[in-house]
C-alpha cells in the first residue's frame, strides 16, 4: 500500500534495506550482535549473491506497485525453484 502513494520501488527498497543495515550496525557496536568474521575470499564470494538479493528487493517492490499481490506471492513462492 506504501507504493499506492509513494510510487518510488528503488527509493523504497533503499531505505529498507539502509534501515535494517544500520540496525545490524548499531547492534554490533552495542555488542547485543556478535561480529561476524568474514575474509575478503568470503566477501567476494558473496558479492554475486548480494547483488541478485538487491535486484530481488527492487523487483518485488515494483511488482507489488503494478500487479496483484496475489501474483507477486506467487512469484515468491517460486523462488526457492528458480
Amino acid at each position: 500500500q506504501v507504493l499506492k502513494v509513494f510510487m518510488y520501488p528503488f527509493t523504497c527498497t533503499t531505505i529498507y534495506l539502509g534501515v535494517c543495515g544500520l540496525a545490524g550496525v548499531l547492534g554490533w557496536m552495542t555488542g547485543l550482535l556478535e561480529k561476524p568474521k568474514v575474509t575478503s575470499e568470503q566477501l567476494i564470494a558473496f558479492l554475486p549473491m548480494a547483488v541478485f538479493h538487491l535486484l530481488a528487493n527492487v523487483l518485488i517492490m515494483v511488482s507489488l506497485g503494478n500487479v496483484p499481490v496475489s501474483f507477486t506471492h506467487t512469484i515468491k513462492a517460486c523462488e526457492p525453484f528458480v
